[in-house]
């Protein structure tokens, strides 16, 4: 008859115990490695509509004449719409969309700042509207479609000022934009985050209930190689000092669910002198907008007129 020793007793308890905690932690990367996988492609494969591009409001609803322009970008183009004024050397607005949003959705605004005498510019970014692409970057490629569009306005109007307007990522761009591009005079950005890792750990938690650390840096590799670059080579918050002595206005909700308000603070906070804020109590994510349509056009145009200048039709 064998007897089991206290000490065979104890190696299987140990071999037991190594086993559980080896197959948890196999669980536990198997999960990380899932989340961060998941995390890539959301944020990085375009969202197209099941309607056709073109099934959309364009400015000719507004009765604006407009010119629909494709601009080439690495190979491949943007899609975009030149709201002109009679006088080419008048102010014209370069406006941005946010994250899986289109041009056709700022043509209020647009139509607005049209009407006070802007010309304006608006672009789809690639992988969005009736841009093609494959991917869609949260900032990186985005700021690239911006300078090219910033560029063919130099071209096209060499003596129109120029400012810069966006919403969510379209404000990051934005702000990105103005801070390392002096042809930019003037900014308004509505509802931006700060750094492109500090949101996308937001909703990593808002969604998973995790603390966002270690699924972050498994996802790093796997974004910079669709991306091409890093989580921190976006992070506007920390080269917006690098706007001034150009004007600055920041517009954001402080019940924004999606960019939470800190995000406001801290772009706030690193910006210099000429800013200025607009932060509603209630209001929503880039919802300033729908709450007073006329005192929001008000605001960012006179802002614009301020700034820039501008001849009212």
């Amino acid at each position: 008859m064998t007897v089991s020793t206290p000490t065979k007793r104890n190696n299987q308890v140990i071999r037991s115990f190594a086993a559980a905690t080896g197959a948890v932690a196999l669980l536990g990367l198997v999960t990380l490695t899932s989340i961060a996988k998941y995390l890539t492609d959301r944020i990085s494969t375009p969202r197209r509509s099941h309607r056709p591009a073109h099934y959309t409001f364009t400015p000719w609803e507004f009765g604006i004449d407009f010119r629909e322009l494709q601009i080439p970008v690495n190979g491949e183009y943007i899609s975009v719409w030149h709201l002109p004024q009679d006088d080419p050397a008048a102010p014209c607005i370069l406006a941005f969309s946010g994250f899986a949003s289109h041009k056709g959705e700022l043509l209020g605004i647009s139509s607005n700042l049209h009407r006070d005498g802007f010309q304006v510019v608006l672009i789809d970014f690639r992988g969005t509207g009736r841009s093609p692409g494959q991917t869609v970057t949260m900032g990186h490629n985005e700021s690239e479609d911006a300078r090219a569009a910033l560029e063919w306005i130099s071209h096209e109007l060499p003596d129109a000022p120029i400012g810069v307007l966006g919403y969510s990522m379209g404000g990051a761009v934005a702000l990105n934009l103005a801070a390392t591009d002096e042809r930019v005079g003037a900014v308004v950005s509505d509802s931006a985050f700060a750094r492109q890792r500090d949101i996308l750990g937001y909703h990593v938690r808002r969604r998973t209930g995790i603390w966002p650390g270690p699924i972050l840096i498994v996802a790093g590799p796997m974004l910079q190689r669709r991306h091409g670059k890093t989580y921190d080579d976006f992070a506007p918050a920390t080269i917006a000092h690098q706007i001034a002595p150009r004007p600055l206005l920041l517009i954001h909700p402080k019940d924004d669910q999606i960019v939470p308000f800190h995000h406001a603070l801290e772009i706030w906070e690193q910006a210099g002198e000429p800013k200025e804020a607009w932060f509603l109590d209630e209001a929503g994510h880039c919802g300033a907008y729908f709450r007073d349509r006329r005192g929001y056009c008000e605001k960012v145009s006179g802002f614009f007129q301020a700034a820039l200048g501008s001849k009212r039709t």
